[in-house]
């Protein structure tokens, strides 16, 4: 690591220098402001329970958090991360404050010993350590949850939009007090409790011996998980009394082609590029997530029908296959979709249209 950190911030006061390569910070009452850093910056185990404060700084590469304490890591007035915030203290709390304005894509809980608070609004929190994991006052896209035992706790000004609990998740406990769109759970075991609301939970089959006791418009449980425990008199939809309108898919895209559709199909102009990535957005009449993609011969990384998807409008699949002319012609180029509302499926067909070869 010594000969990776070209740049060591070890004095107390306010910087405004820009840096080239990586910056460890080893001390507490640190200010780094107006400035850019081409590279990760460090807070390093001698920040200890003392504060950092990012005010206007363009990090192009990540921040990684090794100290810092409950009076926090500060990030403010429009200050970006290039890359991800990586949480990794292993010797007391520390909370990661993210202010209006302020840009983190994605925040990794990767270890420690003590809890961890996060507060503002980002895109997406990974959770791969079981310590205890705080959202406070937070706005959060996406939370995926890989970690067993596990523990996070939604406060009752936070609002998140999906949680997602991955099978190897098992033994993990959800906390909400605040309000949560959806809770897809393919962890056994798991825990959902808490004073707050949640719109939709989802049990998928592998997620046996879960128990939910938090208020719920609708509650789904695949038939295959056992011995799950809801609460005394769940809801399971309708919407307060509001009549039940099944999925419709409105529009569909691929790499922002829009698509033409007709019933259930979709009819796609397909271009093949240098990046061998192709993303198909369809675009319905409510949330919905997606329970599988099939195309023959194609490599999917996502969606994986056996991990949990989360509820959305519009929803979308990525192929990414190093694609050719002699690949359309041996093996088709249809695309099969699943999507679910919780209550019922959809199948709709996608036929990627190759100017002079269909």
């Amino acid at each position: 690591m010594h000969n990776m950190i070209k740049n060591y911030i070890r004095s107390a006061g306010e910087y405004s220098e820009d840096y080239t390569g990586n910056v460890m910070v080893s001390v507490p009452g640190v200010v780094l402001k107006n400035m850019s850093i081409k590279g990760d910056l460090i807070a390093g185990e001698g920040v200890g329970d003392g504060s950092l404060i990012l005010d206007n700084v363009n990090i192009e590469g990540r921040l990684v958090v090794r100290g810092g304490g409950i009076n926090s890591i500060i990030i403010k007035n429009s200050s970006s991360i290039g890359e991800s915030v990586i949480i990794s203290r292993y010797d007391g709390a520390v909370r990661v404050f993210l202010e209006d304005g302020t840009e983190a894509e994605a925040i990794y809980i990767e270890d420690g010993n003590d809890k961890v608070i996060i507060e503002g609004s980002l895109e997406t929190l990974v959770i791969n350590t079981d310590i205890p994991v705080e959202l406070v006052d937070a706005k959060v896209g996406e939370i995926k949850v890989y970690a067993p035992g596990a523990e996070v706790s939604v406060d009752k000004d936070s609002k998140i939009d999906s949680v997602l609990v991955y099978k190897e998740a098992e033994g993990s406990t959800i906390t909400v007090n605040g309000k949560v769109v959806s809770i897809v759970t393919a962890a056994s075991e798991t825990t959902i409790k808490g004073k707050g609301t949640v719109e939709i939970i989802e049990v998928m089959s592998t997620g046996s011996k879960s128990i939910i006791d938090v208020e719920a418009d609708k509650i789904v449980v695949d038939s295959n998980a056992k011995d799950v425990t809801l609460p005394e008199e769940p809801v399971t939809g309708g919407g307060g009394g509001a009549p039940y309108v099944s999925p419709r898919l409105t529009s569909a895209s691929l790499n922002g082609t829009e698509a033409v559709i007709s019933g259930d199909s979709i009819n796609v102009p397909f271009s093949f590029n240098d990046e061998h990535s192709y993303t198909i957005s369809a675009q319905f009449n409510k949330a919905v997530r997606i329970k599988s993609v099939s195309v023959d011969n194609w490599d999917l990384i996502q969606p994986n029908v056996d991990v949990p998807t989360a509820y959305s409008n519009p929803v979308e699949a990525i192929i990414e296959h190093p694609i050719t002319l002699d690949h359309f012609v041996k093996f088709g180029n249809d695309v099969t979709v699943v999507v679910t509302d919780g209550t019922t499926d959809l199948v709709f067909n996608i036929t990627l249209n190759v100017p002079g070869y269909n």
